[in-house]
């Protein structure tokens, strides 16, 4: 995050939240929401899943891009890079 965020004028913890104000769970996830998918999916429990997946997005992949721009938090830009377009 601070990589993405030092060229925008954004520490880590700003940078943090531009990026996951759009996931419907507006935090990232932890290591260990990651981890208990991961071990779960060679597990036993698991072992009639095959060819599935099962994104750990907080949901990110529910969002309807195409609404995005109605969006009051986000900011259109055109490919000139002016806002508003």
């Amino acid at each position: 995050m601070g990589s993405f965020g030092a060229p925008r004028g954004l520490g880590v913890p700003d940078a943090y939240a531009l990026v996951t104000s759009l996931v419907p769970q507006r935090r990232a996830a932890s290591a260990g929401e990651v981890a208990a998918v991961v071990t779960w999916l060679p597990s036993d429990a698991a072992s009639y899943v095959n060819g599935a997946v099962i994104p750990v997005d907080g949901a990110a992949a529910a969002v309807d891009v195409g609404t995005l721009p109605f969006d009051p938090r986000v900011q259109v830009r055109d490919p000139a890079g002016q806002e508003g377009a």
